[in-house]
This record gives structure tokens, C-alpha cells and sequence, in this order.
């Protein structure tokens, strides 16, 4: 029942408003406060997909990558701080470049390491993580689309990408509660940059 694309959609729109209905109970506070609903939103549909509730694959994920994703970036966007990331300055963009090069250098390592144990679309695989990584989900289908990658191979490149970055923007989206405390540990200082003084 859940394959067919309306039910499929209110049945994540009803996870997502269960979760920051759930977030508003007094009750729940504390857990929120070390897991924020957005890990939550992230987690409970790739937990409900890898134990069958929700299928692997669907027209529907194809239309809210392609229309949704962007309008969502685009809202995003709309509340940054465009004077506050300007007054991180050189450090930022450093920063940026330096973990896009990492990403591609990563991949490649992987490669040379491992291309005797991988398929001989290994490296296709790995370009494709790589623009995704690098540029988003739409980098994901057009670096694919270029490079002629099958779509057993794209399953698997779809898969590594859903595992390995929900996972990872879930541990950020928990690290962010205790920012403070990180900069302290880092000897970072964002306070001004957005609008916070330190104090004394």
C-alpha cells in the first residue's frame, strides 16, 4: 500500500510532523535537547526503509529530489545570514575548498586502495559519490547520467550516499547542540562573526 506515491507522501509528512509535534511535549524535552527533531526526520524514514515499512524505491523519490530538494535549499537559503558568512572571511572559503579537495582525494585514494575487490564500474561509483558529496543530490544524477553509470551501480551509489551522509549530518545536527563547548575545545572563535560577543 505504501508504494503507491500519495500514501507514501503522508505517510513521511506524518512522520515529520509526529516528530516536532513530539518535540513541543514538555515530557520530551531533555531527549530533544540531545537529539533534535531534525536527526529524527533524517533517521526514522532511512530506519523505517531498512526494516521494510517504506519502500527502497519509488516514483516519488525521484519527484521530491527533483522539485522538493531544491524549493527546500531555496528556503534555506532565504534565512542565511549573508553578512555573517562574509565576515568569516578567507578562513571559510579555505575551509570549503580544502574539504571539496579532501572528498575528491579520498575518493581516489579508495580507489588505487581498493579497485582489485571492486567492480569495473568501481571508479564511475566513486565519481558519482564524489559530485554528490561535493555538490548536492542533483550533482548525483548528472555526474551518473555523464559518465553512463548503470542503474545496479547507481542503486549502490544511491545507498553508500543515503547511509553515509544522513549519518553524518546526524552526528553535526547533534554535535550543534554543544557548539559553544566545541569552539571552546577547537579555540574557535564564531561568537562575532554571528552577531555574538563574547562577554568580558
Amino acid at each position: 500500500m505504501l508504494s503507491s506515491p500519495p500514501v507514501l507522501l503522508a505517510a513521511l509528512a506524518a512522520i515529520v510532523a509526529l516528530v516536532f509535534r513530539l518535540e513541543r511535549w514538555p515530557p520530551l524535552a531533555p531527549f530533544f535537547r540531545r537529539l533534535p527533531a531534525v536527526f529524527w526526520v533524517y533517521a526514522l524514514p532511512m530506519l523505517a526503509t531498512s526494516a521494510g515499512l517504506l519502500p527502497e524505491s519509488n516514483p516519488l523519490y525521484g519527484v521530491l529530489v527533483r522539485h522538493l530538494l531544491p524549493a527546500s535549499l531555496v528556503l534555506i537559503l532565504l534565512s542565511s545570514d549573508l553578512r555573517a558568512i562574509a565576515r568569516l572571511g578567507p578562513r571559510a572559503l579555505v575551509a570549503m575548498a580544502a574539504a571539496s579537495f579532501g572528498v575528491a582525494l579520498g575518493a581516489v585514494v579508495s580507489f588505487l586502495l581498493f579497485q582489485r575487490a571492486l567492480g569495473p564500474e568501481a571508479w564511475k561509483g566513486l565519481a558519482t559519490l564524489t559530485g554528490t558529496w561535493i555538490g548536492g543530490s542533483a550533482n548525483l544524477l548528472a555526474v551518473a547520467s555523464s559518465l553512463g553509470l548503470s542503474p545496479e551501480t547507481q542503486g549502490i551509489v544511491i545507498l553508500v550516499d543515503t547511509v553515509v551522509g544522513y549519518s553524518w549530518m546526524g552526528i553535526l545536527i547533534v554535535l550543534s547542540a554543544r557548539q559553544t563547548t566545541l569552539d571552546r575545545w577547537f579555540r574557535a572563535d564564531g561568537g562575532e562573526c554571528f552577531g555574538r560577543r563574547k562577554s568580558g
